[in-house]
C-alpha cells in the first residue's frame, strides 16, 4: 500500500509538472524581455562551432540540487527544448515546435547542462536557462553561431512557417527588402544539408534557371523573381520543410543567407 501511495504521489507531481509547462512558457516569455521591465541580465555568453561539431552549453554547477528545476529554451519565443526536475526524476528533452533538434539533444544528470549533437547551422540563436530552488530563479543565456561548410557564420536563421498548399517567396516571407540583382550578380540556392541545388540566376548571361531536385519533389513548383533573386516555392508540401541556403557572389565576394522553412499538414 506505502509503495502505491509513493507510485500514485510521483505520477501526480508529473501530471502537475507536464500542466504548468504552458504558464511557465508563458513566464519565460515575459522574462526573456527583462530588460524593458528593468530586471538585472546577465551578459550572453557567445559560443561557435563549425557545423558537425557538439555543443555544451553548460549551467555552471558543479552538481544539482534536489530542489533544482531546470527549463533549457529556444529563440525569442521560449520554446522549451528540454526540462529537469531531480525531485521527481523527471528529465526530458524536446526537438522543438519546428522539429529541428529531432533526437539530438542530451541533459547531463549531474550539472543540468544542455549538449546539442550533431550541431546544424539551424541551431544557431538564442538559449536561456532557467534554474529555479525554493523560489528563486537564475537565468542564463548563450547566443551560439554554427558556421557552415564554407566556414562562413550565419546569423540567427529566418525561419518561415507556412500551411500546405500556401505559397512561400523566402526574401519577403522573412522582411527582407530585397535589392535588385545587379549586371554581375551570381546566386544559387541550393536546400538540405547536401545543398541540392535548386535554382541558379547569371544575370550577366541572362540566365535564370530552376531544378526539380535530385529527387524530383519540386518539379514546377520553384520559380525565380527575376528582378531580386528571391526563391518562390509554390503549392508547398510538408516535404519541402527544412533548410535553404542562398548563396550570392559578385566580383568574388560572397554572401550567404539560410532560412528554415516549416511546411505544417492542412
Amino acid at each position: 500500500m506505502e509503495q502505491f501511495m509513493k507510485s500514485r504521489s510521483s505520477l501526480l507531481n508529473l501530471q502537475l509538472h507536464r500542466d504548468t509547462k504552458n504558464t511557465l512558457k508563458i513566464v519565460l516569455l515575459l522574462l526573456l524581455l527583462n530588460d524593458a521591465f528593468g530586471v538585472e541580465t546577465y551578459k550572453i555568453k557567445e559560443v561557435s562551432v563549425k557545423e558537425g561539431e557538439d555543443v555544451a552549453l553548460r549551467t555552471g554547477e558543479t552538481e544539482i540540487q534536489r530542489e533544482d528545476d531546470i527549463q533549457w529554451m529556444f529563440g525569442d519565443e521560449g520554446d522549451v527544448i528540454a526540462e529537469f526536475n531531480i525531485m521527481i526524476k523527471f528529465f526530458e528533452t524536446y526537438d522543438g515546435d519546428d522539429g529541428r533538434f529531432g533526437d539530438r539533444l542530451e541533459l547531463d544528470r549531474q550539472t543540468g547542462s544542455l549538449i546539442i549533437r550533431d550541431s546544424r547551422t539551424t541551431d544557431s540563436g538564442v538559449y536561456t536557462v532557467q534554474i529555479v530552488n525554493k523560489g528563486a530563479a537564475i537565468y542564463k543565456k548563450f547566443y551560439v553561431t554554427v558556421s557552415d561548410a564554407f566556414g562562413a557564420k550565419t546569423q540567427q536563421i529566418k525561419t518561415v512557417s507556412v500551411k500546405a498548399g500556401e505559397s512561400v517567396d523566402l526574401l519577403y516571407e522573412n522582411k527582407i527588402i530585397p535589392k535588385s540583382l545587379q549586371r554581375d550578380d551570381e546566386v544559387l540556392w541550393m536546400f538540405g544539408k547536401e545543398r541540392m541545388l535548386l535554382g541558379e540566376i547569371k544575370t550577366k548571361h541572362k540566365i535564370f534557371e530552376t531544378y526539380a531536385g535530385d529527387d524530383g519533389k519540386f518539379e514546377d513548383r520553384l520559380e525565380l523573381d527575376r528582378q531580386t533573386g528571391s526563391l518562390i516555392i509554390r503549392d508547398s508540401r510538408t516535404t519541402d520543410s527544412g533548410v535553404y541556403t542562398m548563396q550570392k557572389i559578385n566580383k568574388g565576394a560572397a554572401i550567404y543567407k539560410k532560412f528554415y522553412v516549416s511546411v505544417r499538414g492542412e
